[in-house]
């Protein structure tokens, strides 16, 4: 049964410019798919071919061979852009070396037969041939590349590439040894089928390529899904198991997010924290410089880290943190918030105040040693020369107490010790001085003296404090003090002058049978 060529053409080109539509749209959909481009040139080129063959009939005699000649090109590159296409989609390289020859053969050999041989069955056999090398090339990249995702659709395909390139290979054949037409639009068997088979192909083509397109978009929307789902359980995990504290705040200083981390370091609820503003668990004392820090986060935009402050546990005490932020921001770049990390310091805070206390305290009784001595001594020089006031140096000695180590030993001497330290700072204003200068012998410095008999009145106070006995391990302990004192500016204006003195006075105290003071 030979149908109506013509129509035939008709109802291709048609069916081509539907898949035009079907292709943009779903070009439109999937631009993230490299090929999809390509098959949208592949239609448009093949419902241009079509319009070229059907304006055979309503162009000039002369012109008839142009429309046949670009008939042929723009089918033959519809062929050629669905085979780029495929092998774009599949992230694989096309052939170019054999795209190049072949196109550029079939040019050769189109224009020598229409123009110089004319014979349209070599046209044929060219044309036929052509599209058959791309049709069975598409169709091995596709069979040979095509992964899990999409091995139904793709294997359709092959099917349907592979059929109608040996169809055209057939037809090409057919086209040597067929008598010639008078047109193209001869209603002839082979001519019908060949137009129901490309028409057949075409539309099963486009069925399968949107199959397979959104069958790949599906398996990687759940690939990513899963990844999404991997990453999100790693960061959660990476939160729940972070031994430092991350945070968000609003701008306000609200905590919009904080990781369990706070309620092991802290030992509040997490639903006690977020939701509510930091400042209630930074120290007073520490408060201005975090809000100054957050604050610059926001003017310059950049991450801050090196804070440290005190945060409150909840059992009422305090715990040294350091933190660093970065801002938030929204599409618009405005800054909206904060995210941070917060590490517990305490231990480390504690150690460097104790190595500090190591470097200027007397490691048995606590008190300022010699260098610590030597830079108060410095300030209180330097008060008393502005406020014109006087300043007070006593050197002080214990009285026999190399008897008690012999008779009780160095361990209850060194308690003998720290219990002197203890009653010596009790009698003291918070103000003042005492420090340990090694062995039994200590030196008061006392601020802003108004005259001789307020120092003398303190020594004699701490004479009389001595003179109670010691009660250390059951044993009543009897030690007294001699003391040595000098006054600034009277015995010298610098510290070297001041302790030289009071150490003389002391000799002079000793000399005189101990429990006494000089001035």
């Amino acid at each position: 049964m030979n149908i109506d060529i013509r129509t035939l053409a008709f109802i291709m080109g048609f069916a081509a410019v539907i898949q035009v539509i079907a292709l943009y749209l779903q070009y439109l959909l999937n631009k993230t798919y490299r090929g999809t481009g390509w098959w949208l040139l592949w239609s448009a080129s093949t419902a241009a071919g079509f319009l070229c063959m059907l304006l055979r009939d309503v162009v000039p005699v002369g012109v008839v061979s142009v429309s046949i000649f670009f008939t042929n090109v723009l089918l033959l590159a519809g062929q050629i852009f669905f085979y780029i296409g495929i092998m774009r989609f599949l992230d694989k390289k096309e052939n170019r070396g054999i795209i190049i020859a072949v196109f550029s053969v079939f040019i050769l050999s189109t224009v020598y037969v229409l123009y110089v041989n004319k014979d349209d069955n070599a046209r044929t056999l060219i044309f036929y041939a052509a599209a058959a090398i791309f049709l069975l090339l598409a169709a091995q990249g596709l069979f040979v590349n095509k992964t899990r995702s999409f091995t139904a659709s793709a294997n359709f395909i092959c099917a349907v590439l592979f059929t109608q390139g040996c169809y055209f290979a057939l037809r090409s054949v057919a086209a040597a040894t067929i008598a010639p037409m008078d047109s193209v639009f001869t209603p002839t068997l082979i001519q019908t089928a060949s137009f129901l088979v490309s028409i057949t192909a075409g539309s099963l083509c486009t069925f399968g390529l949107i199959i397979m397109v959104n069958q790949r978009l599906n398996t990687d929307n759940e690939k990513d899904e899963e990844l999404l789902r991997q990453s999100e359980e790693k960061f959660r995990l990476l939160i729940e198991n972070s031994h430092d504290i991350i945070y968000t705040l609003t701008p306000e200083g609200v905590f919009t997010f904080v990781s369990p981390s706070w309620t092991t370091l802290l030992g509040h609820p997490v639903n006690q924290v977020a939701g509510h503003p930091f400042q209630p668990f930074v120290h007073p004392d520490d408060l201005p410089g975090c809000l100054v820090w957050l604050q610059k986060v926001i003017e310059t935009g950049q991450r801050q880290e090196g804070i440290e402050y005190r945060v409150r546990h909840i059992d009422g005490s305090w715990r040294w943190h350091t933190s660093s932020a970065v801002p938030l921001r929204d599409k618009d770049g405005t800054v909206i918030g904060f995210e941070g990390t917060a590490r517990d310091i305490t231990e480390r805070r504690q150690m460097v105040q104790k190595l500090e206390e190591m470097a200027t305290h007397d490691a048995l009784t606590g008190l300022p040693n010699r260098t610590l001595f030597y830079d108060r001594c410095s300030i209180a020089l330097a008060n008393a020369q502005r406020n014109k006031k006087m300043l007070v140096v006593m050197t002080l000695d214990l009285d026999l107490f190399k008897d008690v180590n012999d008779r009780l030993g160095h361990d209850m001497g060194d308690k003998v010790l720290i219990a002197v330290a203890g009653r010596l700072t009790g009698s003291l204003r918070k103000s003042d001085t005492v420090s340990r200068m090694g062995g039994d012998e200590f030196v008061l410095l006392l601020w802003e003296i108004d005259d001789k008999d307020a120092a003398v009145i303190v020594a004699e106070k701490m004479l009389n404090d001595f003179r109670q006995p010691f009660l250390i391990d059951g044993h009543s302990i009897n030690v007294t003090v001699s003391i040595g004192i000098a006054i600034f500016p009277e015995n010298g204006d610098n510290m070297e002058e001041l302790l030289k003195c009071s150490d003389k006075l002391l000799y002079t105290a000793k000399q005189n049978g101990g429990d006494r003071f000089a001035i």
